[in-house]
């Protein structure tokens, strides 16, 4: 599904939506928000798409904010990221922390600025991105994507007002789907990412059985987070 196809939130009905995927869908059901990397892909006009500097690919990412701005305006552009923090040794062997948090803040602006949501990344670091989230207090929605923790952890994110977006790790694991269970649906939205096995109706299948609802009445709710979070009134 595509912006040109007239106005894609009144669009809705019976979507299966894709809050952060890496490919294409080529299906008329399905409305993917394409990822794009800053340095790594080149963004085609016609998908529904989030742009961001990855921490994984920082490089020259302060200055190449600027190079973000110029996509955010596009009107297929509907948020900032993926972007945010990792601490896994061979990440912070190439960026250390200060520098991630410094690229991440820099975005977190711009997503308040145009008032666009942010997609976050977050490894090993969420103790440190909820004492950011506490300061900086954004009015712009942040999501969590490929969320793949435990229901303990599930819980602080909701009481800090982010929305967690989760994925193929339903599948095989067990502390997931309890973090599932356990968390409002008005805080959930669900992705593919950049795994291939499991399609986003799939997901949408094994989440409705999991909250112990139908795919109809659970496409409804994503929708209206999806109006919610990513409209723009």
């Amino acid at each position: 599904m595509q912006l040109d196809d007239v106005n894609i939130f009144s669009q809705l009905m019976n979507k299966y939506i894709d809050i952060h995927a890496h490919q294409t869908p080529n299906n008329d059901k399905i409305l993917a928000v394409k990822n794009y990397i800053l340095g790594l892909n080149s963004v085609e006009n016609h998908d529904i798409f989030s742009i961001g500097i990855h921490p994984w690919y920082i490089d020259e990412g302060k200055s190449n904010i600027k190079d973000i701005e110029n996509l955010i305006n596009k009107d297929n552009c509907i948020a900032i990221g993926e972007c945010g923090l990792d601490l896994m040794p061979k990440i912070l062997k190439q960026y250390d922390i200060a520098k991630q948090e410094e690229i991440f803040l820099l975005q977190a602006e711009l997503s308040e600025q145009y008032q666009k949501p942010l997609i976050i990344h977050c490894v090993k670091c969420f103790d440190r991105l909820l004492s950011i989230k506490k300061t900086f207090k954004p009015q712009s929605a942040w999501i969590i994507h490929g969320y793949s923790k435990n229901a303990n952890l599930a819980g602080q994110l909701i009481e800090a007002e982010f929305y967690i977006s989760f994925g193929a790790h339903l599948f095989n694991s067990a502390k997931n789907r309890e973090a599932l269970k356990s968390i409002p649906i008005n805080r959930l939205f669900l992705e593919t990412d950049d795994q291939a096995f499991y399609d986003i109706k799939s997901i949408y299948e094994k989440t409705a059985s999991i909250k112990g609802i139908s795919v109809n009445r659970l496409q409804q709710v994503i929708n209206l987070n999806f109006k919610k979070v990513f409209g723009r009134d």
